[in-house]
């Protein structure tokens, strides 16, 4: 006697992102001799860290319990004919999955179970800020000079929310300005300059911000200084160390400088 004969088939990306939803589109065919009568019924098992999301398509309805997604379908699928629906997924941890689906019913009494896909998941790409520092070798005492603190995005996507960098000056240094332009402000509690974005202001990645910190050098010594960048409160992350020599004038005006 006549009757349907059931196959699936799945496709799915070879590549997908964690806390990304992606599609996996199952089609049953029915390659029998009589269309199919009742309910289709197709499964699909997902590893444990795919989440499903929805699923659905033209009569099918889907449903899961834990990691078991279940799709129904009372509609007729003809001779020849096929039926196809999608569920979208939430890959919650980075890895490989591999999946397969299975259907069943509409007058087929057996199960057949499709080819399997294979998504490797990754991580999103993360910006990666680092801060280089550069000043001069010598100084006067009393005079202004500048820092440069370069801060460079090495990752693979632009930075988000709020950088903040510090520089703790030396006693003997006094902060004078920060920068004007760049999109980010800065600002001295005592020794510590903290300069800021505010949110408004990302670097993409591959790129690199430039700050121009002016100091006055208040009396003579070697000074060692280094600057901090951090990024939405992470990890905090230590330039290179300078070192400034302050020299005292050779022409002293005396009661200028106090000498």
């Amino acid at each position: 006697a006549p009757k349907p004969n059931l196959l699936i088939s799945k496709s799915g990306p070879v590549t997908g992102i964690v806390n990304t939803n992606y599609d996996y589109t199952l089609v049953v065919t029915n390659s029998g001799t009589a269309s199919t009568a009742g309910v289709v019924t197709v499964t699909d098992n997902l590893p444990n860290g795919l989440q499903f999301v929805s699923g659905g398509g033209n009569g099918w309805s889907c449903s899961a319990s834990g990691q078991l997604v279940t799709c129904t379908n009372s509609g007729v699928i003809a001779v020849s004919g096929s039926s196809s629906m999608s569920l979208t997924v939430k890959p919650t941890q980075a890895g490989t999955y591999t999946n397969v689906g299975s259907v069943v019913g509409g007058g087929d009494i057996s199960t057949e179970t499709s080819n399997s896909v294979t998504t490797v998941i990754s991580n999103p790409p993360t910006p990666n800020l680092v801060v280089v520092k550069t000043g001069p070798s010598v100084a006067t005492v009393g005079t202004n000079f500048n820092y440069t603190l370069t801060v460079n995005n090495t990752g693979l996507a632009a930075s988000t929310g709020t950088i903040t960098v510090t520089d703790n000056l030396p006693i003997g240094l006094q902060f004078v300005s920060g920068p004007s332009t760049g999109g980010f402000t800065c600002s001295a509690v005592g020794q510590v300059v903290t300069c800021t974005n505010n949110g408004s202001t990302q670097i993409p990645a591959g790129q690199s911000v430039g700050l121009s910190i002016t100091v006055k050098a208040n009396f003579s010594g070697v000074f060692k200084n280094t600057a901090v960048v951090s990024s939405n409160g992470g990890t905090p992350k230590t330039s290179n160390e300078t070192t400034t020599t302050v020299n005292c004038p050779t022409d002293i005006n005396p009661g200028v400088l106090g000498f």
